[in-house]
């Protein structure tokens, strides 16, 4: 096992960095189902504030959302930088949500888009890296 010197060091400030709020992510799950009905597109977007993590991207798909997922999630991103964190998988050149032949199946080529997908680690002490696809 190969050891980082710097990991010790790196490791607190790390920590401290995500305790911050605005990277402590923010559940569109939780937010929508916290009041009586479904937030509206305004009301979701200052509940998520300064947030950079933005999770649970799911809901924005179902049937008693009016949002529509991309268009939403590139407004948000023009107020600051944002992690969103894609409910579906990658096919191809596409990002995909819902199965095949679903009146729920939704597909969208992204443009402009960095996806960070998680590499599978040969060992269980191999830190994890992240592989970078610009479309």
């Amino acid at each position: 096992m190969v050891s980082d010197p710097l990991l010790p060091e790196i490791l607190p400030e790390t920590i401290r960095i995500l305790a911050a709020e605005s990277l402590a992510p923010k559940s569109l799950a939780s937010i929508a189902t916290s009041g009586e009905c479904f937030p509206d597109e305004l009301e979701l977007a200052r509940s998520i504030g300064t947030a950079i993590l933005v999770t649970d991207l799911a809901i924005l798909f179902d049937a008693g959302s009016s949002i529509k997922p991309i268009p939403f999630l590139r407004r948000l991103a023009r107020t600051g930088p944002r992690i969103a964190v894609w409910p579906g998988h990658a096919e191809g050149d596409r990002l995909a949500y819902g199965q095949v032949g679903s009146r729920h199946r939704f597909e969208w080529k992204p443009a402009n888009v960095v996806l960070l997908t998680p590499v599978g680690r040969a060992f269980p002490d191999e830190m994890p890296f992240l592989e970078r696809w610009v479309p």
